[in-house]
C-alpha cells in the first residue's frame, strides 16, 4: 500500500495558491499514525512578515508570487487577512514558478524578477520561516484533527525517518473549505486583486 507520498513535504505553504480564492481554513484528521515521525509543522505568517527588515519588507510589499498550476495565477506576496486585516501571505515554496513586481490584474502584464531578484525573495522568506516560531504537532493516536486558518498559519509535513515497514504507515486525511476571498493589497477597497 503506497497511497500519495511525499505530499506536503515541498516547503512551507498555504492550500490553494493555485486558486483565484485559495482555502480558507484547512482540517487534518488522523486515519493512521505512523511509529515515528510525521509531523505536521505550522507557522504563523503575521510573525514571519513582521520579521522581516524593513528593506525587505519594502520590496517585499511590491513581489507576487506565480503560481506554477492552472492558469498560472499571480497573488500578492505579502496582503492583508480578510477577516484580521493583519498582515499575511500567499505562498507555496515548492509550487510558485516564480515573482513579479508590481502585478496589475487589470492588464494581466507580468514584470518578472530577475534570477538574482527572485533568490533574494527565496532568502529572505526562508530566513524568516527560521527565526519564527515552529509548532510541530505530533500525531499521537487516530481521530486526531486540527482545524487550521489557512490563510493566517502556513504549513509543511515533516519527514517518516525510515520504511512504511519500520516507520508504520501514516495517513492523514485532509478537507480544505473554499476561500471567499481573492488575496487583495488593499482589504477594504478590494483593489489590486488577483483575479
Amino acid at each position: 500500500l503506497l497511497g500519495c507520498t511525499g505530499v506536503g513535504m515541498s516547503g512551507w505553504h498555504i492550500d490553494g495558491t493555485f486558486r483565484s480564492e485559495p482555502y480558507s481554513h484547512s482540517i487534518y484528521h488522523m486515519v493512521s499514525v505512523a511509529k515515528s515521525g510525521g509531523d505536521t509543522m505550522f507557522i504563523p505568517l503575521t510573525e514571519v512578515v513582521e520579521s522581516f527588515s524593513p528593506e525587505q519588507r519594502e520590496f517585499l510589499d511590491h513581489v507576487w508570487m506565480l503560481s506554477d498550476r492552472r492558469n498560472h495565477l499571480c497573488h500578492p506576496l505579502i496582503y492583508l487577512h480578510p477577516l484580521t486585516g493583519r498582515p499575511t501571505m500567499c505562498f507555496h515554496q515548492g509550487m510558485t514558478s516564480g515573482f513579479v513586481r508590481d502585478y496589475d490584474p487589470t492588464s494581466g502584464k507580468l514584470d518578472l524578477l530577475n534570477e538574482e531578484e527572485n533568490k533574494s525573495v527565496i532568502s529572505a522568506i526562508q530566513s524568516a520561516i527560521e527565526s519564527a516560531t515552529v509548532y510541530s504537532h505530533k500525531w499521537l493516536e487516530t481521530g486526531d484533527f486540527i482545524l487550521s486558518d489557512n490563510l493566517a498559519v502556513g504549513h509543511r509535513a515533516g519527514s517518516i525517518p525510515s520504511s512504511v515497514e519500520t516507520a508504520g504507515l501514516r495517513i492523514l486525511h485532509r478537507v480544505t473549505v473554499a476561500g471567499k476571498t481573492s488575496p487583495c493589497k488593499n482589504v477594504l477597497q478590494k483593489q489590486e486583486c488577483c483575479y
